[in-house]
């Protein structure tokens, strides 16, 4: 998950925050709705539930939204950029998480560059200059 604003103490990259789950049951222990993430960098394998699985969950959560009379809360949800993460270069894997609605994939290992200008690009999470400088992005 990535959140901007995040203090300095918390490991971050610039504003943005960096928070790391392991399953979707511990990425909803780390904010709830009054700290949406700017963005989801998800793994398309999890102990707990798959990437696809997430992605599914996501879809689940505002359709139950909208139907319960939140549509603004729909709607953000469905504004939660994902990128996807993961160490198969395997099309059919890789195919699958875009088809649930991620907007890009990264293999493993993540290069920090690549990570930040897909953040940007994909995810419209701006870097401050501190950041790009130190990640070497242009």
């Amino acid at each position: 998950l990535v959140r901007s604003s995040a203090a300095p103490e918390a490991g971050t990259v610039g504003s943005p925050m960096v928070a790391a789950a392991t399953s979707a049951s511990s990425a909803a222990s780390l904010g709830g709705a009054a700290r949406w993430p700017d963005a989801v960098l998800l793994d398309s394998r999890m102990p707990e539930l798959d990437g696809e699985g997430v992605l599914r969950e996501l879809r689940e959560l505002a359709a139950s939204l909208a139907s319960s009379g939140e549509a603004a809360m729909a709607a953000r949800v469905r504004a939660i950029p994902v990128l996807g993460a993961t160490g198969s270069t395997d099309a059919v894997e890789q195919g699958s998480l875009l088809r649930g609605g991620a907007l890009a994939i990264l293999v493993k290992p993540i290069d920090p560059v690549e990570l930040a200008l897909a953040l940007e690009r994909e995810a419209r999470v701006a870097l401050p200059p501190q950041a790009r400088e130190r990640q070497g992005v242009e």
